[in-house]
């Protein structure tokens, strides 16, 4: 079935920023909607916001809740460079399903989008730039598979994360991705893998098969990972316990954090810095550590078994 496309104007008769009123949407033609017909009122709507707005047209920030109309499910959400306006607001996120979402907005304000539970959510969302330098794309509900290239996330502690996430970046490896994870509200989890290769990650939650850095900067603030393959970047750790790492570049380093945290084992190979130097000397290993010319540090005065 094809899909009926609706590309925002926000300057229908009614209310300007009504989702849900057709006179605020064009169809691809540039032919206005009528009233009655908008996304969500017939299956498979394609939702675009690819314009520049100004006054008196206005952003959508009511009605934004999809899960309660006839068809809540999106064919797409794209939002494109033109997009100088807000996407909701901290009281109405847009509430949805959809399979697909592209992001390339540099110029939008706040985002906020929250997947609807007991579907697939937003699925397959892709963040290749934005929202605008200060603004934050926030995600909230249930989201499969997420690849942010560039933009500043917040991702809320009542938001689920399934099947696979990744932090990558455009040109710049260590601020082109600003992220947050907050600490789940109840048991909001990320994918059993999450994969690391650009950004500024800051993470509040376990991680329960692996952690995959091959590059940019990621804080581990509370919750335990089962594996660290490290092969660049650098990991802060600061909390949470961890089973194993396997690092062939880059630096893991625990200097920071006051809570005590245990490593299992470890296998270091050159080009890795394994960093056990806690001043406060709250860092132990319960198994061992195995270098192939990797360079360790630990806390002065701590006791070493070589064999």
């Amino acid at each position: 079935m094809p899909s009926t496309q609706y590309y925002w104007r926000g300057d229908g008769a009614g209310a300007k920023s009504d989702l849900n009123d057709g006179r605020n949407w064009i169809d691809e033609t540039g032919t206005a909607h009528i009233q009655a017909d908008y996304p969500g009122s017939a299956a498979n709507p394609e939702v675009i916001f690819d314009a520049a707005i100004t006054a008196p047209a206005l952003a959508p920030s009511t009605n934004m809740d999809m899960s309660g109309f006839t068809y809540p499910a999106l064919a797409a959400l794209r939002m494109g460079p033109l997009c100088n306006y807000a996407i909701g607001d901290p009281t109405h996120p847009l509430i949805t399903t959809c399979p697909l979402v592209i992001i390339d907005a540099p110029n939008a304000g706040n985002i906020y989008l929250k997947g609807i539970s007991g579907t697939a959510g937003i699925s397959n969302l892709l963040l290749l730039d934005g929202p605008a330098i200060g603004k934050l794309l926030y995600l909230d509900g249930k989201i499969t598979s997420p690849i942010f290239l560039k933009g500043k996330i917040d991702i809320a502690d009542t938001c689920t994360i399934v099947t696979s996430c990744e932090f990558r970046y455009k040109a710049n490896r260590s601020s082109d991705v600003i992220a947050t994870i907050h600490a789940p509200d109840s048991a909001e989890t990320l994918p059993n893998t999450v994969i690391c290769s650009g950004g500024t990650i800051t993470n509040e939650r376990a991680i329960a098969t692996e952690l995959v850095l091959d590059g940019g900067d990621w804080t581990q603030n509370i919750g335990a990972i089962a594996l660290v393959t490290q092969r660049g970047g650098l990991g802060h750790w600061n909390a949470g316990a961890i089973t194993n790492i396997v690092g062939y570049g880059g630096e893991w380093n625990a200097e920071g954090g006051e809570i005590a945290r245990v490593l299992g084992d470890a296998i270091c190979y050159p080009g890795h810095t394994l960093n056990l130097n806690n001043p406060l000397g709250n860092v132990s290993v319960s198994g061992s550590i195995v270098t192939y010319g990797a360079q360790l540090l630990f806390t002065p005065g701590s006791e070493i078994t070589v064999s």
